[in-house]
């Protein structure tokens, strides 16, 4: 082996070795355990997603859409012989997104109580994977044997679909369990062209500038609205400023997919929505707390008459939650329920809003 005799002669055998090898640690991404705050706080939904293979075990499947679906208790897990080297499960937004990070948890995230018990550790986890973008870039993910979702700064590419080839795993401690897995994957950013659509979470709080001027909506009507003897739930509670009202869906269920819809009666610039997701009223009859006796918003979609969409992701809290969308043309907001938290009544089917508002100009 050569050894330099100067250190002139040193730092030319470097240059050397750096100018014919290239950056050799310039792809390689090691993990952090939170998103970067100091970048874009939107996390992007994914249009499709597939992949090169899928396991299966008796009546379970653990197909690629498991990988977006929002538990950690369900996986996609390659279905190949041995620990699923060259195996992948590509994401595709459908446009071209500007990412900051992305996120993945690296093994199946679920514990039962049984025999078999914590089946991260059982089943193989994912050591190191290469990820590949629509513009040609491309790195490799060295992670952590931990549970958690691991996060790595991608900032600047823009790409359709972000793909995901696994390279190494860790063996698990079951030789019968031998499909490697990923619970979640998670991104964050924005459209290229900074359109909103993605998925949003709530502040406490309007954001001020425009958000300090209440649009008021001229018309409001919904899919269905619930009835309770003598008592109603139309749509016109949720921007009647009272938070004790609210409309209900009315449909057998927890109402998904049913929906409430805000006309302008004209084009605005929507910049923010704040919406309480329950039926904020307290009565001191046998029932008491009407928020947790009923169930809740989860998840929404917001639907803009300018054609974009995003998934709000509320908390199971009974004060305003406010969203931020930038600047938004629109003449209408259409409010779509995607998932619910069961309220602890059986009794108590229709997910309710209690109010809703609008910040603008």
């Amino acid at each position: 082996m050569y050894k330099p005799k100067t250190a002139a002669a040193a730092a030319l055998f470097f240059w050397v070795v750096l100018t014919l090898a290239g950056p050799v640690f310039a792809s390689d991404l090691y993990p952090s355990f939170s998103p970067n705050s100091s970048q874009p706080q939107i996390h992007v939904n994914p249009g499709s997603v597939t992949a090169s293979s899928w396991g299966t075990s008796g009546n379970l499947v653990y197909s690629p859409d498991k990988a977006v679906d929002g538990r950690r208790d369900t996986c996609w897990a390659e279905g190949v012989p041995g620990h699923g080297s060259g195996q992948w499960i590509t994401f595709d937004f459908g446009r071209e997104m500007s990412l900051t990070q992305i996120g993945f948890v690296p093994g199946y995230d679920k514990f039962v109580n049984d025999k078999l018990g914590d089946r991260f550790y059982l089943n193989p986890r994912v050591q190191t994977a290469r990820v590949v973008f629509s513009d040609g870039s491309s790195y490799t993910l060295h992670f952590s044997d931990d549970r958690n979702m691991q996060y790595f700064a991608v900032p600047g590419v823009r790409t359709r679909s972000v793909q995901l080839i696994i390279l190494d795993a860790r063996p698990g401690s079951s030789q019968n369990s031998a499909d490697t897995s990923i619970s979640e994957a998670s991104f964050w950013g924005s459209p290229a062209g900074g359109s909103a659509s993605g998925s949003l979470y709530p502040s406490y709080s309007p954001s001020g500038g425009y958000s300090q001027i209440y649009l008021s909506p001229s018309n409001v009507y919904a899919s269905s609205f619930g009835r309770d003897g003598n008592s109603s739930y139309p749509p016109s509670n949720s921007i009647d400023g009272r938070r004790d009202t609210c409309w209900a869906e009315g449909v057998p269920g927890h109402g998904i997919d049913q929906w409430i819809q805000f006309d302008f009666g004209r084009e605005v610039t929507l910049a923010e929505i704040g919406l309480i997701p329950g039926y904020d009223k307290y009565r001191n009859d046998k029932y008491g707390d009407r928020f947790y006796l009923n169930p809740r918003v989860r998840r929404a979609r917001i639907m803009l008459s300018n054609g974009e969409t995003m998934v709000v992701n509320l908390d199971d809290d009974r004060r305003f939650q406010y969203f931020s969308l930038g600047e938004r043309r629109t003449t209408y907001v259409r409010i779509v329920i995607l998932d619910v938290r069961p309220g602890t009544s059986q009794n108590t089917a229709d997910t309710s809003i209690s109010e809703v508002q609008f910040y603008g100009r």
